[in-house]
């Protein structure tokens, strides 16, 4: 395990025993110096379970016992360092909060992909009595049995801290894990066990006089599930004894196990602060908790391994490798006036080029309708550009990147020092042939405003440029897994971004750009869709969703909806599809109302077959991340979906949501069977991929036909000669 897990270990036998019971620990274990043990690196895992059962002894009481103190210590731990909004983010009671564990874990997984994360499921949660009690039925399963009393001691600090309440924990029924409920179980050799325990949990919240005076507050105000409020607290934290100077977080000794190559290091070091030694980042904590989950020994298996003399084994170097690169959030330089302003003279010159050919192009209709497609496709080529998401993304464990991807995020600010950021993406090709790219791109579809009722549902505190930066960057470690072969690339990905990829300064070029959408979706890999419950009702939004869906392959649409769907959302999603109707939508710049509506009755037989096949595509594409999401029971959560379609009268799209969520846990037990360690990034992956292939041969076709019905003749023959000009197939 992680060396931070014995670092809050030390302090909670010094703190709880004494230091006496401490050294005692060590000397039975085998260990002269226990600064050997307090690194920022990986350990045995023997060497972790014998300490913890070592120390049992050591106090007299009996293991359970143990854990369920260290359980809560370990919470402790963290409200000590100011990660209490961390976990309050997720949810604004326990059940809430229980319930998306799973997505914090999934988001861990990117890092950590040997982890072997439990997972959480909350059922027939009750709705909260006068007094504020409520009842709910927790699911949790595991892969390594014994940690239940943890977890137990967990939950129940997590209660007394975030809502100032008691817990009642009443085991229902521990039994073995069903693998289709538990996907990263292990089933490589019969001796791993696998658990599932059933427990029900009563929450009863302390009087308001006691919640005021006890409960501690969340820190710097931003509770987003990304955890952007919980800075390192800079006051001594728990736990009190502290690791020798020379071991401690943050340090370059050399006998850290961790070098120049390695950005874990980077990452943690960055958000240190290094005048305390007992301060410790959120990649150092989320470092600790996936190496609770993840077995890095063999030596874990071994039930003829010694409990008692042990050796340290330091974990592989390859247990956690990442690579060095590390690009920074670049600020616009001094000059970037003049560097627009230059950009922008070139992209007047080619534009002047193309409408040279054309005559009468003074009069009130903008130049681009009397163009051909091949030379609107010139313009195209030579307007676009792209953002990389090292410049507007950051990740969640790194607060000063994501402080500084919030300033972009905070607003929509109609200035040229943001199109500074952005630089030209295509190569002017040959007519005819697909201009040559600097690399991939996916077109980023999503909505400046705050969601409405976003303080009521997700909390007051609660940022949403901060989601939306950190979720860019998760997506974009995703795509540079699988793309670019290596996680830590992910600065590199590329993405087309209104606010940066348009002078917005430049009145014409913007004009130009602002009728060239469907050019600059062709030239478009993919359509990253940051989606709350509003992105309905914004008409460019849902323009551009409808516009992808005419050009490309539905299967090229990614939906990036974690931060925003949890219980209380599902139903404002549910509205806000339904009741979609195109005159009731929103447009930040009025005059452009007239020109969407426009590119719609051009493209579609009527408003109403859009209306239509926005709400089919919703439903079908929504239904495919809940089937991908990380969860066990991820078959539940299509009923929402498969409710909306029946609603909705689309009743072969009924039919085939219903099939999938049959097939499911199938799919995952096959999942489980293939993963390598049972390690869950693995299961959700190829679970994913099953996902994927059941809905290109199932879903797609019902897609395609449904474009067929809603497309106007004359649209469908326009983006046929657009494709056929940047030298797509038809």
């Amino acid at each position: 395990m992680h060396g931070l897990i014995h670092i809050i270990f030390k302090g909670f036998v010094v703190d709880t025993f004494g230091q006496d019971a401490w050294q005692e620990i060590m000397r039975k274990a085998g260990v002269e110096d226990d600064s050997t043990i307090l690194k920022m690196q990986q350990y045995d895992d023997s060497l972790t379970f014998a300490a913890i059962q070592i120390g049992s002894e050591v106090a007299g009481a009996p293991m359970d016992a143990a854990l369920e103190l260290f359980g809560a210590y370990f919470v402790q731990f963290a409200a000590g360092n100011g990660f209490l909004s961390l976990l309050k983010s997720l949810g604004s009671n326990l059940a809430e909060l229980l319930s998306n564990l799973n997505i914090l874990h999934h988001n861990i997984e990117r890092d950590f992909t040997s982890a072997v994360f439990p997972l959480f499921e909350v059922q027939a949660a009750s709705q909260p009595s006068a007094k504020g009690d409520h009842t709910f039925i927790l699911q949790y399963g595991s892969s390594r049995p014994g940690l239940f009393p943890l977890l137990r001691g967990a939950l129940k600090k997590t209660a007394d801290l975030l809502f100032d309440a008691e817990l009642e924990i009443r085991e229902l029924a521990p039994t073995a894990a069903d693998p289709a409920a538990l996907p990263w179980a292990r089933t490589t050799t019969p001796t791993e066990a696998q658990v599932s325990m059933e427990m029900e949990l009563t929450v009863r919240p302390r009087s308001v006089a006691q919640q005021a005076s006890s409960q501690e507050p969340p820190r710097n105000g931003h509770g987003t599930f990304y955890h952007s409020s919980a800075h390192p607290k800079t006051t001594t934290p728990t736990p009190t004894t502290t690791p020798p100077s020379q071991n401690s977080p943050g340090s370059n000794n050399k006998n850290n196990n961790n070098n120049s190559n390695n950005s874990s290091n980077n990452n943690s070091n960055n958000n240190r602060n290094n005048n305390n030694n007992n301060s410790y980042s959120f990649f150092d904590l989320h470092s600790a908790l996936a190496s609770i989950w993840a077995c890095n020994s063999a030596a874990c298996k071994d039930s003829t391994q010694s409990s008692t003399q042990l050796e340290v084994v330091e974990a592989e170097p390859d247990w956690f490798s990442r690579s060095s690169a590390h690009l920074e959030v670049v600020e616009p330089e001094p000059n970037w006036f003049s560097k627009v302003a230059a950009s922008c003279k070139e992209k007047h010159a080619a534009v002047d080029k193309v409408c040279a050919a054309y005559q009468n192009l003074d009069d009130a209709t903008h130049p681009y309708f009397k163009l051909s497609a091949k030379d609107r496709v010139k313009v195209g080529v030579s307007l676009f550009r792209g953002v990389v998401a090292g410049q507007i993304a950051a990740p969640w464990t790194d607060q000063t990147e994501l402080a500084q991807a919030t300033e972009f995020w905070a607003a929509y600010e109609k200035l040229d020092s943001f199109y500074a950021q952005s630089r030209d993406w295509l190569q002017p090709g040959v007519v005819g042939t697909f201009p040559r790219k600097e690399g991939k791109i996916r077109f980023l579809s999503q909505s400046w405003g705050l969601p409405t009722g976003w303080d009521q549902v997700m909390g007051p505190n609660s940022s949403y440029s901060q989601a939306k930066a950190a979720e860019i960057c998760c997506v974009a470690k995703d795509i540079a897994s699988r793309e670019l072969g290596d996680v830590s690339r992910w600065r590199e990905v590329g993405f087309w971004l209104d606010k940066c990829c348009i002078p917005q300064g430049d009145k014409v070029l913007m004009s130009w750009c602002v009728n060239l959408l469907e050019e600059f979706i062709v030239f478009s890999d993919g359509l990253i869709v940051l989606v709350p419950w509003t992105y309905f009702t914004r008409l460019w939004c849902v323009y551009e969703w409808v516009c992808f869906l005419l050009v490309h392959d539905p299967m090229d649409i990614e939906i990036c909806a974690d931060p925003f769907i949890r219980d209380s959302t599902m139903a404002l999603y549910i509205s806000c599809i339904s009741n979609f109707k195109l005159e009731s939508c929103q447009c930040f710049h009025e005059p452009d109302r007239a020109i969407l509506l426009a590119k719609v009755d051009l493209y579609y037989k009527s408003r109403a077959a859009f209306e239509r096949f926005l709400k089919f595509t919703s439903i079908a594409l929504f239904a495919r991340c809940a089937a991908s999401r990380r969860s066990g029971k991820a078959a539940a959560a299509l009923k929402p979906w498969s409710d909306l379609a029946s609603g909705s009268g689309f009743s072969e799209l009924t039919g085939k949501l219903q099939l999938m969520a049959e097939l499911l846990p199938g799919w995952r037990l096959e999942a489980v069977a293939g993963a390598k360690g049972g390690a869950t990034h693995d299961v959700q992956s190829m679970v994913a991929r099953k996902v994927d292939d059941w809905f290109r041969a199932e879903m797609v076709p019902l897609i395609l036909a449904e474009r067929s019905q809603a497309a106007a003749e004359k649209g469908l023959a326009y983006i046929k000669d657009l494709r056929g000009a940047a030298g797509l197939p038809h």
